[in-house]
């Protein structure tokens, strides 16, 4: 699956690949059903992703990191302090950025971001943040 998802190019192309695959609500849909509390951690949300083809923002994060770890590339699930929403933030050729694969219409563009990036789209819905003490900087 992956190598069909990604397909060709770059590492950064294929990273965007695999966004807009998960970003097509037909391939996973958008639900409130699911998050982190209930998935039991990101592997068995990345189950509950591919089984049965929906969830939430913790969810479609969950199978970004089981895609992006077959790809090879370190990344982490950030959450917002008040649990509101998660993304990946990902190392691509040695640099750290945001990366988010929740289907949304224009909150979550298709774009590797720096942490004033991903801070700014955090915004555009209501003010939010995440601990950055607790993840690497993608400057």
């Amino acid at each position: 699956m992956i190598s069909k998802v990604a397909g060709s190019g770059s590492i950064s192309q294929k990273v965007l690949n695999l966004v807009i695959y998960f970003k097509n609500q037909s391939n996973l849909r958008y639900s409130h059903t699911y998050n982190e509390g209930n998935a039991g951690g990101w592997q068995n949300g990345a189950r509950i992703a591919l089984n049965k083809k929906t969830g939430d923002c913790y969810i479609h994060a969950s199978v970004m990191k089981l895609m992006l770890e077959r790809l090879g590339l370190p990344n982490y699930i950030v959450q917002c302090t008040d649990k509101s929403h998660a993304w990946n933030l990902i190392k691509i050729n040695g640099v750290w950025r945001h990366i988010d694969s929740t289907p949304t219409v224009d909150h979550y563009p298709n774009e590797l971001m720096t942490d004033s990036r991903r801070y700014q789209t955090l915004q555009w819905l209501h003010p939010r943040d995440w601990n950055r003490s607790a993840y690497p900087a993608a400057n």
